[in-house]
């Protein structure tokens, strides 16, 4: 592996500033490399920059005191999210075909459905999460077992192509034999497709009409391609686990009413052949400070941290606005391989990260 690697200023990189966006770390210099990016390096990755985050990784849209506001590239008066947001926007511009961050509540797919490029969450402890902002080791629940810290906190690759999602999470899973996996040759005629149109609450936007298309889009190419049969599904858990995660507010309370309302039924919708596609985001990138206000509307991504399973973010096209959209592509614990084939499938069909200014 000879690639130009970006990575976001909350992971460690030896030697260099680790600053999480925040005046007080502005000299603060990481005294190791963090897993995620020892593996990378040992592949022959070249890490080229560090790239900005939200204050101390705590918003959903880029910017701080100490290096400003990261623009999305596709219109420089919207948000490109957060927290892996200067990330995405540099690789959405083309400044390299691949990079680091990770996901907490969104974090990684969030930005890269505002940017239009792909990105991958995986399965909860398949890659290692230490060496990245806040630093210490924090305790996590009994139930989260392998999780050193944050225990919702998930490293992941970003990438312009669909296939450099493969070759990274090899190289990233490569302390684990789920590695093997990645790359193998999956039966599409064996697929089988639920989809999820909307999480309705009273917290939440509906959905565009062009994101709802564009999932649609994805379940019919399969359905004709294959021969297959999608099905449209309602997950009425999800309404209670939000409302209550909103009301609660608190990340313990959040994986308590999530694991009981939640877990089960995505449990019993998916198994070895089967993916669940949902909107990333209800809407496409909102401008600058908006985001603070449509928080809420992150339990598209967030419900899947709290459950921890994988999740592939695949652009879909561009809005009546030349705003980038896209869909998640989830799979079961360890399946993380079938949602990445998945986004290579549909990039084929629907063309996946489309350069800024062109349509």
């Amino acid at each position: 592996m000879r690639e130009l690697l970006f990575m976001k200023s909350s992971l460690y990189l030896l030697g260099l500033r680790a600053t999480a966006g925040f005046k007080s770390f502005k000299n603060w210099r990481s005294p190791d490399d963090a897993p995620c990016v020892a593996l990378m390096k040992e592949a022959g990755a070249i890490i080229i920059a560090t790239t900005n985050v939200p204050e101390l990784a705590m918003n959903v849209e880029t910017f701080n005191k100490l290096h400003g506001v990261t623009r999305n590239p596709y219109d420089i008066n919207r948000t490109c999210g957060g927290t892996s947001g200067g990330e995405v926007a540099l690789i959405a511009s083309g400044g390299s075909i691949l990079g680091l961050g990770n996901d907490i509540l969104g974090s990684l797919r969030l930005p890269a459905h505002f940017a239009g490029v792909f990105t991958h969450m995986p399965t909860r402890g398949l890659v290692s999460n230490n060496g990245s902002f806040p630093p210490g080791k924090i305790s996590c629940p009994a139930e989260l077992d392998g999780c050193e810290k944050m225990p919702f906190l998930t490293v992941g690759p970003i990438s312009r192509y669909a296939e450099d999602l493969i070759i990274s999470m090899r190289i990233l899973s490569s302390q684990n034999e789920v590695w093997k996996t990645f790359g193998q040759q999956v039966d599409f005629k064996k697929l089988k497709i639920r989809y999820l149109t909307e999480i309705e609450t009273y917290v939440t936007k509906p959905v565009d009409k062009e994101i709802t298309d564009s999932l649609k889009d994805a379940v019919s190419y399969f359905e004709k391609r294959y021969g297959i049969k999608g099905e449209e599904i309602k997950m009425p858990s999800l309404y209670h686990s939000v409302k209550s995660t909103v009301r609660c507010g608190t990340g313990k309370a959040a994986f308590n009413i999530t694991k009981n309302w939640s877990k089960e039924e995505f449990d019993s919708l998916l198994d070895e052949d089967t993916i669940l596609l949902l909107p990333t985001s209800p809407f496409t990138a909102p401008y600058h400070y908006e985001m603070v206000f449509l928080f809420p509307n992150a339990c598209y991504t967030s419900v899947l941290n709290l459950v921890g399973l994988p999740a592939t973010h695949c652009p879909m096209g561009l809005s009546k606005q030349g705003m980038p959209y896209g869909i998640q592509i989830v799979g079961r614990k360890n399946n993380d391989n079938l949602t990445i084939a998945c986004a290579i499938e549909l990039e084929k069909a629907f063309g996946g990260w489309k350069s800024p200014g062109k349509t």
